[in-house]
């Protein structure tokens, strides 16, 4: 369903629970209704190029959601309760209006690929090397270089210590 000009969610899609791959990139898409959390079978959800505004709190309720493509939207914060998306292996959110990682992140103990590059952080969590699975993480063009060799500089003492 990807570059249909979609601007509305299709609601029909949230009743086919056997459902494990979503694509609906590059619509016009605004709002993602929380039932969405009833497709627990999913494991890939790519909602890139689109209008949303808010994260969808719906997808925090999808327990096998491994990959998670929200770039390029207008999405100005991760909500807490990302936590809750305990299997997410990769989460691109980049292009976005994101100004904080929340430090609920290194509760995702599958996490290995962050991308947040263009985005407007500028505040990282310290213990973001705590996660041992993680293999990449992009926050380049933020406008804040510090923060970026700070964070990379402790990753690898992090993980070069041993």
């Amino acid at each position: 369903m990807e570059d249909n000009y979609i601007e509305e969610f299709p609601d029909i899609l949230t009743e086919i629970r056997s459902l494990t791959e979503l694509r609906l990139s590059q619509n016009h898409i605004k709002v993602i209704p929380y039932e969405i959390s009833s497709l627990v079978n999913l494991v890939t959800l790519a909602i890139d190029n689109n209008d949303l505004d808010d994260f969808p709190d719906g997808i925090c309720e999808l327990p096998n959601l491994k990959h998670l493509w929200l770039r390029q939207n207008k999405i100005s914060y991760i909500p807490e309760n990302i936590e809750h998306l305990i299997s997410l292996e990769t989460l691109s959110l980049s292009s976005n209006m994101i100004t904080i990682l929340p430090s609920q992140l290194t509760g995702l103990t599958q996490l290995k690929h962050i991308y947040v590059n263009s985005n407007i952080i500028d505040v990282v969590p310290s213990n973001l090397a705590s996660l041992s699975s993680l293999v990449t993480l992009n926050i380049a063009n933020n406008g804040n270089y510090f923060i970026y060799y700070l964070t990379l500089s402790n990753y690898y003492y992090h993980h070069h210590q041993s």
